[in-house]
């Protein structure tokens, strides 16, 4: 367990006392508006291994906090995330995929079950299993200029769980389609048009606005919260764990063709 050490950042958080942990690949500021930041800036907080580890850690016990009232999810470096690091999936064949599928979602599910609000705060790349976890936070946060998607298919990867996720938020199928079959990303501005973004905020405020929702979610009855939020996780219980339940089945079938290993080396090669 990392060593905490006291921060008292007013222009930061309203409050009299934070207390900031430094993991290996993630920053926490914990107050009453705790916030976890992603810590991989030079790999744009691309999730390997020991960060989606540490990440399952941290909001597990900031859930278990009753101290701790909302969380705020965020990136350094001006990105929120990037999504897989290739790195740890190159060499994979379709024996690896069942693994795999069990670390991304012991992940999904550890931001899917805090029991109190949770916003994701955006700022630059939020893709792929980035964006996802964007996806399951309660509210989303984005700069105009923000990138979003789904871009799985450019390595030889479906866009499984996060065609789920998004259908989950009511997105049109059309839409889905377009966006995991061409890879194309779209702005923070473009998101709120399709519902999946709650709130624009001007260029580098997206921390402040995602900061005064906290102030206004925590604000509330927080009994009344937690049902909402439990609500809203049986709404979408059934897509959800399809989507996991399928995706190890069609991943596995993808990566024993060997395409997308072969796609991923060639990029890292650039």
């Amino acid at each position: 367990m990392p060593e905490p050490s006291n921060l008292r950042d007013n222009n930061y958080y309203p409050f009299s006392h934070v207390t900031c942990v430094n993991y290996e690949e993630i920053v926490v500021k914990e107050g009453e508006i705790s916030e976890v930041i992603l810590n991989r800036p030079k790999k744009f907080n691309a999730l390997n291994k020991s960060l989606k580890s540490e990440l399952v850690e941290v909001l597990e016990n900031l859930n278990q906090n009753d101290s701790i009232k909302a969380i705020i999810l965020s990136g350094m470096g001006g990105n929120f995330s990037t999504g897989q690091d290739i790195n740890d999936i190159v060499s994979f064949s379709g024996k690896d995929v069942s693994g795999w599928m069990e670390e991304l979602k012991r992940m999904f599910d550890a931001i899917r079950n805090v029991d109190k609000p949770t916003i994701a705060s955006i700022e630059g790349y939020a893709t792929g299993a980035g964006f996802q976890l964007s996806l399951l936070c309660d509210i989303r946060v984005s700069s105009p200029t923000a990138k979003l998607g789904l871009p799985e298919i450019n390595i030889g990867i479906p866009s499984i769980t996060g065609s789920k996720f998004l259908r989950m938020l009511g997105v049109p199928i059309p839409k889905i389609a377009e966006l995991v079959m061409t890879g194309n990303l779209i702005s923070g501005a473009e998101g709120k048009e399709i519902g999946i973004i709650n709130y624009v905020a001007m260029e580098g405020r997206s921390h402040s606005v995602s900061l005064d929702i906290a102030k206004q979610l925590i604000s509330k009855p927080r009994m009344a919260q937690r049902v909402h939020k439990r609500l809203l996780r049986t709404m979408t219980e059934d897509l959800y764990n399809e989507s996991f339940r399928f995706a190890v089945e069609a991943d596995a079938e993808v990566f024993n063709t060997g395409e997308p290993s072969k796609i991923m080396r060639s990029f890292l090669k650039r």
